[in-house]
């Protein structure tokens, strides 16, 4: 092949490229503007599930919309769409919408972890992390709440370090179990969790676990900095980091050391 039809055909690929779509930074007050162009960012997929519906006398338009899988659709039904259509029958809502979605945040929606969101980053992050987010008309802001439902692994015995005496538990790969892991081992108020994120696309949560008062400073620090350097599309997992933040790469000395089981984590931090 001459370079004539080479040239020839990356023209083309360049030509069927789909132009770039512009999106606001900040919501819109209209609630199918907003619906619109969360659609048209994600491409319709087919697990994006809008539920349009309307409560009060005063018929506020709403919508709850998450992504099917990553949300328990069950705490959807009890604690959000329920409990607005109740509250709606026994008394009056709020006609003013800003009223409205300050009095849903506070008691109409019974969830554990509610937020507020102003930008479309805030409302893109949340529903792709596993979190619903429910839109009302009129306004521009939305409330994300933290409804993940995603199956996970059971906490079993760490294949790789099984031992004959201590806990026979390991980390999953759910963060947050992992965190409740080593607090029920460390029961200090001086255990600090901070969180990272780290991949331009993948977003992916990142911890780092310590104890104020033992831990150096000057370390902690460094770590830190070496942390937001990072950057990469993806970090499937961890080693991709250890090899960002270690000192030296050709060390024939091991920089940092990998464990599945909390309460040798639980050592290393005391």
């Amino acid at each position: 092949m001459g370079f004539g039809s080479f040239f020839k055909r990356k023209q083309r690929q360049q030509s069927n490229k789909k132009p770039s779509i512009e999106f606001p930074d900040y919501l819109s007050k209209n609630l199918d503007k907003n619906l619109e162009t969360i659609e048209t960012m994600l491409e319709k997929p087919n697990d994006l599930v809008i539920r349009r519906f309307s409560v009060g006398q005063a018929d506020h338009r709403c919508a709850v919309v998450f992504i099917d899988g990553l949300v328990d659709k069950t705490e959807i039904n009890n604690n959000v769409l329920k409990n607005l259509q109740y509250y709606a029958e026994k008394q009056e809502l709020p006609s003013n919408t800003n009223t409205l979605l300050d009095e849903a945040e506070k008691e109409l929606v019974s969830t554990g972890d509610v937020s507020k969101g102003k930008t479309l980053d805030d409302v893109s992050f949340a529903l792709l992390y596993g979190s619903a987010i429910l839109y009302l008309d009129g306004i521009d802001q939305v409330l994300v709440l933290d409804l993940k439902g995603w199956q996970t692994r059971s906490i079993e015995e760490p294949i790789t370090e099984s031992l004959i005496r201590g806990p026979r538990e390991g980390f999953i790969e759910n963060l947050r179990t992992n965190m409740m892991l080593i607090r029920r081992h460390i029961r200090d108020p001086n255990l600090r969790f901070q969180t990272y994120q780290i991949g331009r696309r993948s977003k992916k949560n990142l911890v780092v676990s310590y104890v104020e008062g033992i831990v150096h400073p000057d370390i902690l620090k460094e770590v830190n900095r070496r942390l937001k350097t990072i950057d990469l599309d993806d970090a499937p997992e961890s080693g991709f980091v250890e090899e960002w933040i270690e000192d030296s790469f050709l060390s024939p000395f091991p920089q940092l050391a990998n464990t599945e089981r909390p309460d040798k984590v639980a050592s290393a931090l005391l």
